[in-house]
């Protein structure tokens, strides 16, 4: 009720208490799901809304995708910050140095 929340971190699992809520973030639109604020955009022909999420969408709200969880949503409110791959590849990276007992996937290009 006061915003501060249990969360796992999404990378490495870690638990912790955090604010999920202040007044910059009423502001900004956030993944429903996950509550992360960098989104990106879908069009219509990668997602086909539900009629209601057309309508909003006719009324001016944007459509939003969190890449994270892959969720796909509309909302109002502008997004804070733009996904980026690049970010999130570092970020990938900056955590397998950080723990190089992990073992790393078979993907990775490196």
């Amino acid at each position: 009720m006061v915003g501060i929340s249990p969360l796992r971190c999404g990378d490495c699992g870690a638990r912790f208490v955090a604010r999920t809520w202040s007044l910059t973030v009423f502001t900004h639109s956030r993944c429903p799901k996950c509550l992360r604020m960098d989104l990106n955009v879908w069009t219509e022909q990668q997602y086909w809304p539900s009629s209601f999420m057309k309508l909003m969408i006719k009324l001016g709200a944007h459509p939003w995708r969190c890449e994270y969880c892959r969720h796909n949503f509309v909302d109002f409110r502008p997004r804070l910050e733009r996904f980026s791959f690049n970010r999130w590849r570092e970020r990938g990276r900056a955590q397998a140095t950080a723990d190089p007992g992990t073992p790393k996937s078979p993907n990775s290009g490196s």
